[in-house]
């Protein structure tokens, strides 16, 4: 999710960042925990399950993008995240990966500015 309105860090308001960042880093937090947790447990009762978890992040995670800072700081949390669960599920052989893509022609990224 992208800010309602792109605006300048200086301009941004406090609704906004709230509810880009509880969106995108909160909720992809928990439901990193949730199917973490899922599969320890497959991998308890059957050592040969195979797992991994992918979080699809931005290049936003660290490159700045002034009129959106709030989505920024919510993809640079959605990479910390990543390292996070990947360093936790290391003894349990459960991959973590993040990807992260540059702009894509969507409705969201109408406003950006390509080079």
């Amino acid at each position: 999710m992208a800010p309602r309105e792109r605006r300048d860090i200086l301009e941004a308001t406090e609704e906004s960042f709230d509810e880009v960042v509880f969106n995108q880093s909160k909720g992809t937090y928990f439901l990193t925990q949730l199917a973490a947790n899922w599969m320890i447990e497959q991998k308890k009762t059957n050592p040969q399950f195979d797992a991994m978890i992918i979080n699809v992040s931005s290049i936003s995670a660290t490159i700045a993008s002034i009129n959106r800072g709030e989505y920024c700081v919510s993809k640079a949390g959605l990479s910390m995240t990543t390292q996070l669960f990947a360093t936790r599920l290391g003894e349990f052989n459960i991959p973590v990966f993040e990807v992260r893509p540059g702009v894509i022609d969507t409705d969201m990224t109408a406003g950006a500015k390509r080079i």
